[in-house]
């Protein structure tokens, strides 16, 4: 029997339909057959117990590879960090310290990846590869230590687990910004650093003045001037662009001296920078007074370290202030 046109297209469209029943059998046996992933384990907690967030005196910060900062603290939010060899060691003031604390004390969620310390080197989190972050209180005790390693595949999401634990968790990575052992992430970079300095104002200035690299008076500037004013401002504003050690200073060439109402001073003086031609070195040193508390005392006079700033910022300073 001859086929007709319209019997050979209903034939195709048959066997076309067949195949892809066929096919769509397969994909559903694969699917009863093939295990189904489990959810997660999640527990809620803090990496630092709420409850010792007070009692935070040291926080010890250790890259992969061994850089290593400390952060201690003077009391009335007032915090030092050191880093680096002991011939270009630094001690310099730290900020962002409160936000750190409550980023670790915050109630957050961890989903458990493994409960076994032998999985730890493929999550980056055995001694060598992981970054180590300690809280230890005003004698030394470990109060955390947490590991971090590795995000995950969306980068949303950092690994880790306690020094001591074997269970390996991920939360949601708020922590990367605390994980560097660089002085520049820690430090207070303003020319005046307001840590040390504390509610400093431009009103709180009373008098400025600047002197050559001899020591001889070049400009003074006294209360009530809207010079004074203008000149204030720009002193507290500026910030430093990177932290080095006070060997990187070379040349002295002027110093810019702030007389604050309480009778506390701070000191800028201005250098040449050894290292790199096109810019320039800042030091500070605080003056504090007897209604200082001594913490902060003892913190303005163990400060070492220099500030860089761009050729920019230096003439910027010189057309403000001579």
């Amino acid at each position: 029997m001859k086929q007709t046109p319209r019997y050979r297209r209903e034939k195709r469209t048959a066997l076309l339909l067949a195949a892809v029943c066929a096919v769509l059998a397969v994909i559903y046996a694969l699917l009863c057959i093939t295990p189904r992933r489990q959810t997660q384990t999640a527990v809620q907690s803090a990496l630092l117990n709420p409850g010792h967030s007070g009692a935070v005196s040291h926080i010890e910060v250790t890259e992969p590879g061994g850089a290593r900062l400390r952060l201690d603290s003077y009391g009335g939010g007032v915090w030092l960090g050191s880093s680096g060899s002991e011939s270009e060691a630094m001690r310099f003031p730290a900020a962002s310290i409160s936000d750190c604390i409550k980023n670790f004390t915050s109630i957050r969620t961890l989903y458990v990846l493994s409960r076994t310390s032998a999985d730890a080197a493929a999550y980056d989190l055995d001694e060598v590869q992981a970054a180590a972050v300690v809280f230890s209180d005003s004698q030394g005790t470990a109060l955390s230590a947490i590991f971090f390693g590795s995000l995950n595949h969306t980068g949303q999401r950092i690994r880790l687990r306690t020094k001591d634990g074997e269970t390996v968790y991920e939360t949601e990575d708020d922590f990367s910004a605390y994980l560097s052992a660089q002085a520049r992430r820690w430090a207070d970079i303003h020319l005046v650093p307001q840590s040390i300095t504390g509610s400093l104002s431009e009103n709180d200035v009373q008098r400025i003045t600047v002197t050559d690299k001899d020591g001889n008076g070049v400009r003074s500037i006294a209360g009530g001037s809207s010079e004074l004013a203008e000149a204030a401002h720009l002193l507290l504003s500026l910030r430093g662009a990177d932290i080095v050690p006070v060997s990187h200073a070379g040349e002295l060439l002027f110093t810019v001296r702030l007389d604050a109402g309480d009778g506390s001073a701070i000191t800028l003086s201005v250098h040449t920078d050894l290292r790199q031609q096109e810019q320039y070195c800042i030091t500070a040193h605080v003056q504090g007074t007897d209604a200082w508390p001594p913490g902060r005392l003892e913190a303005a006079r163990g400060m070492d370290y220099a500030l860089t700033v761009s050729a920019w910022t230096y003439n910027r300073l010189r057309e403000s202030l001579f």
